[in-house]
Formats: structure tokens, sequence, C-alpha cells
């Protein structure tokens, strides 16, 4: 994923300017560029959590297989 760089440069000149409305149409800008990097990271933040959950379940299913046949033999000695 891309990162935003956010660019204060037309704000700073809008503030120097003392034009209010621009000052305000650039300040919603790098606040909607703000939100869309939170966005960004947000989703890749769970798209790592749903990797690492899959990866723990398929670990977790691969080791009950590999452990039912031992488990089965203990029984099946037990019930001798």
């Amino acid at each position: 994923m891309e990162r935003i760089k956010l660019d204060y440069k037309p704000l700073r000149a809008a503030v120097a300017r003392r034009d209010r409305a621009h000052v305000e149409v650039e300040a919603r800008k790098l606040r909607d560029q703000h939100l869309a990097n939170l966005v960004i990271h947000g989703a890749s933040d769970v798209w790592s959590v749903i990797m690492l959950v899959g990866r723990q379940v398929l670990a977790w299913s691969k080791h009950r297989y590999e452990a039912a046949p031992k488990v089965s033999r203990l029984f099946n000695f037990i019930r001798m």
C-alpha cells in the first residue's frame, strides 16, 4: 500500500494570505487525507490479524490430525 504524504504548503499559504475560505478547504483536504491514511493502516492491521488467526487455525488442525492416531492407539491400549 502506498503511504499518503500530507502536504501542508497550500494550508500555510492560505494562512499567510489570511484567506479563511481557502484555509477551511485545505484543512478539510488534509483531514480527509489523514482519515484515508488511518483507514489504510487499519485495513492492513486487520488483514494481518486475519492471516495470523488463519495460520494458527491451520497449525491447530494439522496438530489435531497428527495427534489423533496417537490418541486412538492410546485408547485402544487402555481398552485392552
